[in-house]
């Protein structure tokens, strides 16, 4: 084997695993494509579509932490069901609603299967939710123990509304006319 482009020594081992072997289970990879919606200050929703792909035993279901301050929004899925398995209203009782944790949804597969799993989650912005003051994440779709997760998110903001963000190391801006040619 050659490993072209990395700087210094790499080490790889493989090891057989019986199938009896409780490290025999699932390594999971998600890449989303997300799209969020901005009706006004209280209206804001996120499509997300997820696809989730094991590097290892079949998957029979998976768990989802959603933006906090969003909720699931109820669909009919194909091939699988979206239950949630935390709910912050469970937690309104806390005189801090900052401090209200995310909700997590669990996708159970009618089948286990190896292959890419497609998933589609809508989540809305907590009705007359203040959020606590804090900076909506609405594209924080995170699958619990998934080694990598990427994707791409796009806003739609209809009205007189302008979107402000912050950035940090795990997230960078594509601008859509990458391929304008400069005047010459």
């Amino acid at each position: 084997m050659a490993v072209l482009g990395a700087a210094g020594h790499v080490s790889m081992r493989w090891k057989r695993v019986s199938t009896g072997d409780s490290t025999a289970r699932s390594i999971l990879e998600s890449s989303g494509e997300l799209i969020v919606r901005v009706e006004g200050k209280n209206r804001i929703s996120t499509d997300a579509r997820l696809r989730v792909r094991s590097f290892g035993s079949a998957v029979e279901s998976f768990r989802v932490r959603l933006p906090r301050g969003m909720e699931l929004v109820p669909t009919s899925p194909v091939g699988y069901r979206v239950e949630v398995v935390s709910d912050p209203a469970t937690s309104m009782m806390e005189a801090d609603s900052s401090k209200r944790p995310a909700q997590v949804v669990e996708v159970r597969l009618d089948r286990p299967t190896n292959s890419v799993i497609e998933v589609r989650l809508l989540a809305a912005l907590v009705p007359d939710s203040q959020n606590g003051g804090m900076a909506l994440e609405p594209a924080e779709f995170d699958v619990l123990g998934a080694v990598r997760q990427r994707g791409t998110v796009d806003f739609v903001v209809e009205g007189d509304w302008n979107l402000s963000w912050t950035e940090d190391s795990s997230v960078r801006r594509i601008d859509a006319e990458t391929d304008v040619a400069s005047p010459a």
